[in-house]
């Protein structure tokens, strides 16, 4: 291998994941070359074992697809010990402000820390004490205190965490900052530096940002920040977008804007334009902040071009019907779960949504028109995870997605499907089988070596998973004779 061009090698390198990167860097000082290059081409995110995001978004860049353009690791320990490339990383994910600790990333630009459960911190400080050796008798109430961290060229910053430390930011360079958290854990050392801001709420110490021009609140609530006046405070603000506001807090924002000297200031309202003619405040502040359906695209589709292209929206609700110019669904980069509770959907219709979103969940509520619609997922859906189907013909499509780990249904396939199904997509974990009329849930859980059957939490069959496969699974003919087997459960209603 050594011996292929070096731009047939960089083709083999992209697929290898980051601890493989590492260890393939040290045959050589070209493939060293190749592989600094690609780290510093792509972001590193340093997930969690049970993290399952396919698709995620960087704070300010577009939606990115995690297999074709991030490197990928869960080892904290190889990212730790990998200090000759630490230099290399420009862009970089992780799921704990922790990690970082004595790291030398002088050319990290971009960094999110991003995580939906709670970060303890004795846990993840104990962890890295341990790894690097750090002094093992620390006071525990020091470690309590505060976390300080410092880059040298960081321009992008987003904390996506719950945490109960005091952290310091020290990033002379910082541009664009996020908080998803409790904006007191957060202390910026150069505010000023900071151009776009994104926060939870309105808070008096944002008057420390003096040259912020963009500013985004999740909620606008002036008993927060009494006598506070953005626009006095902040002179040089161009754009404020803002998603959840009471009337008597938006009437207060707009008189202030009236007064203040500069006239260019936008302000947008669930990212609709404030200052249109046509702006009615009773109208769009029923549109979800989160949920997309027809009625809210179609709303911002007709004024298209005084809405502010940024949505937080995840999920996208199709309730009636989809008689929708599609075109836009892509500018809606957050959408990563789609609901389906309606069958009146063309095929035309169904392939040009699935093409312009890209999605991890999938639940189909009713039934399709045309077993066809559903035969279209491994298409344009092949990277979906988790899926719930309530109608279907067969389940021959699912076998063509090889990166599903969960599968939700409300009836019970056919035995030989599921022994398919089990023995095809190594990456599934759970089939869910909901019966409605009998209000009976069950799950079937596959581990590596174990296949588990349960119904509410109640074991009532479990074989090993090359037993199930080989054995048992041939020697039933329905999911009661399955039940049976082991004497632990009595199912005779429902037949395959």
């Amino acid at each position: 291998m050594e011996s292929l061009p070096a731009e047939l090698v960089e083709k083999i390198f992209v697929f290898l994941n980051f601890e493989e990167m590492l260890i393939a860097r040290n045959v050589s000082d070209e493939w060293a070359t190749i592989i600094d290059n690609l780290i510093k081409l792509r972001p590193l995110w340093l997930k969690k074992i049970d993290e399952n995001t396919h698709y995620y978004r960087f704070f300010g860049l577009d939606k990115i697809y995690e297999n074709h353009e991030f490197h990928i690791t869960d080892s904290l320990l190889s990212f730790r010990l990998c200090e000759d490339a630490h230099h290399l990383i420009s862009k970089l994910v992780v799921y704990s402000p922790q990690f970082l600790v004595n790291l030398r990333l002088d050319n990290l630009e971009i960094l999110e820390i991003k995580n939906n459960n709670p970060i303890s911190r004795l846990y993840g400080l104990d962890l890295i004490d341990i790894m690097m050796e750090v002094v093992e008798n620390r006071n525990a109430a020091e470690l309590n205190q505060a976390l300080n961290l410092k880059f040298k060229n960081l321009k992008t910053f987003s904390f996506k965490a719950r945490t109960d430390l005091n952290i310091t930011l020290d990033a002379e360079k910082l541009i664009n900052v996020e908080l998803r958290c409790d904006q007191q854990s957060i202390h910026i050392m150069n505010p000023r530096s900071v151009k776009n801001l994104s926060v939870l709420r309105l808070t008096s110490n944002l008057a420390n940002f003096k040259n912020l021009t963009n500013l985004t609140l999740d909620t606008l609530n002036y008993k927060h920040a009494a006598g506070f006046n953005l626009f006095k405070n902040l002179t040089k603000l161009q754009e404020v977008s803002i998603w959840n506001v009471s009337r008597a807090n938006f009437d207060k924002l707009i008189d202030q804007k009236k007064d203040s000297i500069n006239k260019k200031l936008k302000i947008y309202y669930k990212a609709v334009d404030t200052s249109m003619n046509s702006f009615d405040f009773v109208t769009v502040d029923r549109i979800s902040s989160s949920v997309l359906n027809e009625n809210i695209y179609s709303n911002y589709v007709s004024m298209f071009d005084q809405v502010k292209e940024d949505f937080p929206h995840n999920i996208l609700a199709i309730q009636s019907n989809l008689n929708v110019e599609t075109k836009y669904f892509q500018k809606f980069v957050n959408i990563d779960c789609l609901l389906v509770r309606t069958h009146r959907i063309s095929k035309n219709n169904w392939g040009n949504l699935l093409s312009r979103l890209r999605l991890d969940d999938m639940l189909i509520s009713s039934s399709l028109l045309d077993q066809s619609l559903l035969d279209l997922l491994p298409r344009y859906c092949r990277k979906l995870q988790r899926l719930s189907v309530e109608r279907f013909d067969n389940l021959n499509f699912v076998l063509q997605m090889p990166y599903l780990t969960n599968l939700t249904l409300h009836t019970f396939p056919d035995l030989k499907i599921v022994k398919q199904l089990i023995g095809t997509l190594k990456l599934l974990k759970v089939i869910k089988i909901y019966m409605n009329e009998s209000n009976l849930n069950y799950t079937l859980l596959i581990d590596q070596d174990l296949i588990i059957f349960s119904c509410k939490d109640k074991i009532i069959f479990s074989d090993p998973k090359k037993c199930f496969l080989n054995s048992s699974i041939f020697a039933v003919q329905s999911w009661s004779d399955l039940m049976n087997m082991n004497g632990n459960a009595v199912c005779d209603r429902y037949k395959d």
